[in-house]
């Protein structure tokens, strides 16, 4: 398997092999090879594209006709919410296409968080999705094939599917998503965006000691707390608990806190009443 450094695909046992954190594999068996390409990094998008696609050329090289596929997370979720970039996969998309590897992107965290339904959406790479997988907003998981790649009947079984009470509210939300003013650039979806940003940044220009931010895209809104230490996000998602927000710890060296509004209810007054609450949060830590 070919993934991105730092990427989070799972904690199952094939899956703790992709996600790249060590502590995850501790106790369990080497079942998958994973080689890692470095991801996009926005401060250098030309150099970080050209060091990705020398990477990825040095192991299909050194491995040929070894990979199965390269899994994408377009947006690097729990590593830190870092967005991708359109010619940055595409350059990848060029060589893995090259030597026959297929593409699978990761949309459990993206799936309806983006200007569009789907992440690759977005990023304009419908033509190269060849499996997608999909959660969390959807309630129910979902791996999508392209029609070469769709198991034979008996490899995936009623053991590996959702409840149908699952699957049919998977259905009304996703529904909902598509036939709502969600998507877009002007959507419901980058308006909440929009809107922690603005409080973000109010908040930094009142005490720029506090966080640093924001990060991400869409339904996918992080900020560096106060040092950027594991210790200091760690208290801050503790002490925010206690308050009655709810976040999570994401990437390192720094460490964010992350935040996934449901943005089919949020409104913008809870979207500031959560900022208010973050303000006197961060300000009682510092």
């Amino acid at each position: 398997i070919l993934a991105f450094r730092g990427c989070f695909m799972g904690r199952s046992l094939a899956m703790a092999q992709v996600t790249d954190r060590a502590k995850y594999r501790e106790g369990l068996p080497t079942i998958l090879h994973v080689d890692y390409v470095p991801p996009f990094d926005a401060d250098d998008p030309k150099h970080s594209t050209e060091k990705a696609v020398g990477v990825l050329k040095r192991h299909l090289s050194r491995y040929p006709d070894q990979h199965a596929l390269m899994a994408m997370e377009l947006v690097i979720g729990e590593g830190g919410y870092y967005p991708g970039d359109r010619d940055f996969f595409l350059a990848l998309i060029d060589v893995l296409r090259e030597h026959g590897v297929p593409v699978m992107f990761d949309e459990i965290q993206t799936f309806g968080r983006t200007t569009e339904l789907f992440a690759f959406q977005h990023f304009g790479l419908d033509a190269f999705a060849d499996v997608v997988t999909l959660g969390k907003n959807s309630q129910v998981c979902a791996t999508l094939f392209r029609d070469e790649f769709k198991p034979r009947p008996g490899l995936v079984s009623q053991t590996f599917t959702g409840a149908t009470a699952s699957i049919a509210a998977a259905q009304v939300i996703i529904d909902h998503l598509t036939a709502g003013d969600f998507f877009g650039p002007n959507g419901r979806v980058m308006q909440v965006h929009q809107r922690f940003v603005d409080n973000f940044n109010a908040i930094a220009s009142r005490n720029s000691q506090l966080l640093r931010g924001p990060f991400g895209i869409g339904g996918m809104v992080a900020f560096t707390p106060l040092d950027g230490s594991f210790d200091n996000a760690k208290a801050t998602i503790h002490a925010l608990f206690d308050a009655g927000v709810i976040g999570f710890v994401a990437g390192a060296d720094p460490a964010r806190v992350r935040f996934l509004p449901p943005v089919g209810a949020i409104t913008d007054e809870q979207i500031d009443a959560v900022c208010a609450i973050l303000e006197t949060t961060l300000a009682s830590l510092a």
